[in-house]
């Protein structure tokens, strides 16, 4: 596991968490079918995150993809990097089906209770490919750049209501930021030029 997969694992986990969701990381998946056929299809070995909604009983699972170069920011909407998170999004959801039923199920999860998987990707996608369903369970590929974007938006909605400091040292510096730039110790062009140098 890449060092990217592990942090993006991380920063989805708190992002579900900031959302009121439970999360659970790298969850172990039984292999199905026989040797030879594992050995072929190189099923999942692990959920990344699994966020769980105990007021509605909802399951979303993450997959975290940490690909390409810590520089590059890769396009995904070509054909073969598609069909590679789709049959990604296929392994999770079959995967679902043998995990509900076996002894690594310790959290009681139902094969009903699946809604959505998301593939997290280190690049951009155009928007005509960011949704698909498969067997009924919707996916959708999430930059991670706008999971970044997400977070700060419930950071700033938050911080306020929250009132205490954040468990995580990525989410304190979001707020911190907020906080500079609200009171004008910090102004936007400032922090795009110390991102862009």
């Amino acid at each position: 596991m890449s060092e990217l997969t592990e942090v993006l694992e991380e920063l989805i986990s708190f992002y579900f968490q900031l959302m009121g969701y439970f999360t659970l990381t790298r969850v172990v998946v039984p292999y199905g079918g026989s040797r030879m056929a594992r050995r072929r299809a190189r099923t999942l070995s692990d959920f990344d995150v699994i966020a769980y909604n105990r007021s509605n009983g909802e399951v979303i699972i993450a997959e975290c993809k940490g690909w390409g170069s810590p520089e590059s920011y890769l396009n995904f909407s070509t054909d073969k990097r598609l069909n590679k998170l789709k049959s990604i999004a296929e392994k999770i959801v079959n995967c679902w089906k043998n995990f509900v039923n076996s002894r690594f199920n310790k959290y009681g999860f139902g094969k009903d209770e699946l809604k959505k998987v998301i593939i997290v990707i280190p690049g951009y996608i155009s928007s005509t490919n960011k949704h698909t369903t498969i067997s009924g369970v919707p996916v959708e590929i999430k930059p991670v750049h706008e999971v970044i974007l997400d977070i700060i938006k419930i950071v700033k909605n938050d911080m306020y209501v929250r009132r205490r400091r954040y468990w995580n040292p990525a989410l304190e510096m979001i707020r911190w930021i907020i906080r500079a730039l609200n009171s004008g110790a910090l102004r936007e062009d400032e922090l795009v030029t110390a991102l862009r140098k």
